[in-house]
């Protein structure tokens, strides 16, 4: 009798961390509550933008890291500005509103975005650094703003995140996995002023963004591609 025997093969895949992040949202009419088709949604100062569909629904895609200003237009309808929308990496912005019907070309009514007190699409521990926030701090190299955060301790290529081995957390520069193959830790430098931003993701389900056996994931995407690699 012939048996049959079932081979899987379990091949590595290597996922990489993003770069950019996303807006979505809807627009309806203020009086009707109807979606509205057509809207275009533009990112002031970029070439990034859309249109809602026929649901009032629009998805601005690849934005990189950033605080921007975002403009909400249609003809026939006031126009609305938001302002400060701070797009994160792997992160989805929201932007719903509501346009006011009008027969006559009015100034713009602008509204300041903010950031919820709690985030849906969160699912572990995320520290995130602006540029802003890296520039004023006092510090000579990118391995002192990585021990300046929460959790983690230690300096150079030895850092450890709540206790664990340093050769548990992973590095990502635009996206790519730099981590030093043969000792573990960080196998590259960048300079301060070619971050853009860094995020420290900590979880069980690190492995998600970096390798599966990571518990921590430093995430830079950087304004330049010159920085000087080193040990």
């Amino acid at each position: 009798m012939k048996k049959l025997f079932t081979i899987i093969c379990l091949l590595p895949i290597i996922v990489y961390g993003g770069t950019t992040g996303k807006i979505v949202g809807r627009i309806t009419d203020s009086s009707t509550k109807e979606p509205l088709v057509g809207v275009n949604i533009t990112i002031l100062d970029t070439r990034l933008g859309a249109s809602t569909d026929i649901d009032g629904n629009f998805v601005i895609l690849n934005i990189p890291p950033g605080k921007y200003k975002v403009k909400v237009s249609s003809v026939g309808f006031k126009p609305i500005v938001f302002e400060n929308v701070s797009v994160v990496v792997d992160r989805t912005v929201e932007l719903n509103t509501e346009l006011e019907a009008t027969a006559v070309q009015v100034g713009e009514l602008v509204v300041e975005a903010r950031r919820p007190l709690i985030q849906k699409d969160l699912t572990s521990s995320i520290s995130v650094m602006s540029r802003e926030k890296i520039e004023s701090l006092p510090i000579s190299n990118f391995t002192e703003l990585l021990s300046m955060q929460a959790g983690v301790v230690g300096n150079g290529s030895s850092i450890h995140v709540r206790g664990g081995r340093s050769n548990e957390v992973a590095y990502m520069i635009d996206g790519m996995y730099v981590q030093d193959p043969l000792l573990g830790g960080l196998a590259t430098q960048i300079g301060n002023d070619a971050i853009q931003e860094m995020s420290l993701l900590i979880s069980f389900t690190a492995g998600i963004t970096g390798p599966p056996e990571m518990n921590s994931v430093f995430q830079v995407p950087a304004i330049s591609t010159g920085f000087a690699a080193g040990s």
